[in-house]
């Protein structure tokens, strides 16, 4: 389920509730890209990916394929967790999560209040 970029993603049964907000995790791709000192094209050929789907990755405009969420992980030498949130505190984390629920409409809203009482 999408909500203005974020992606929610509910797995009752292991009453897990994860926030993927995909600004944030395009973030960090390129910053642990540039830290590995891997260029665009390089760290394409790596994952498996596309130019064009890697940019748009890293800007926040697309949400990336499971096998490739692998890929970069195996080519980065990071964690699902580092990708996630690693690399910032609980309080930055929040703000991001805030600022996009701003821009939630009274659909999204319901959407979100629909999960929640569902956890």
């Amino acid at each position: 389920m999408e909500i203005n970029n974020i992606i929610i993603i509910q797995a009752v049964k292991l009453e897990v509730f994860i926030i993927f907000d995909r600004e944030l995790f395009g973030k960090r791709v390129r910053y642990f890209r540039r830290k590995k000192g891997y260029t665009l094209d390089k760290a394409c050929g790596m994952i498996e990916i596309e130019p064009a789907s890697l940019s748009s990755i890293e800007l926040g405009n697309s949400t990336p394929k499971v096998s490739t969420v692998i890929n970069i992980m195996k080519s980065f030498d990071v964690s699902c967790t580092a990708l996630i949130n690693d690399q910032c505190d609980d309080d930055t984390l929040n703000q991001s999560i805030l600022s996009k629920m701003k821009k939630f409409n009274d659909r999204d809203i319901g959407l979100l209040i629909c999960i929640m009482k569902n956890l």
